[in-house]
C-alpha cells in the first residue's frame, strides 16, 4: 500500500521488479501469480512492466503469470 500522493512514482514498479528475481533466486518456485481488483487498472501496469502476462479475468480479478527466466 502507498500513500495516495505517491501513486504514479513508480515505486510499487521499482518493487515488485526487485521482488521477482529475488524470490526466484531463494526459493524454489515455479512460477509467482498476481491478481488485482478489475477498478485498480495502475495495479496492472505495474504488473505488465514487471514481465507479468496477463492471463485474464476469473471471478471478477484479473490475474497475471511469470515464470523464471530459462537459466
Amino acid at each position: 500500500m502507498l500513500r495516495e500522493d505517491t501513486w504514479g512514482d513508480g515505486h510499487a514498479t521499482d518493487a515488485v521488479r526487485q521482488f521477482v528475481p529475488l524470490v526466484f533466486a531463494e526459493a524454489a518456485v515455479a512460477r509467482l501469480e498476481a491478481k488485482h481488483h478489475p477498478d485498480n487498472p495502475a495495479s496492472g501496469r505495474v504488473l505488465a512492466k514487471s514481465g507479468f502476462t496477463r492471463l485474464g479475468v476469473h471471478e471478477g480479478y484479473t490475474e497475471y503469470r511469470i515464470i523464471p527466466p530459462s537459466p
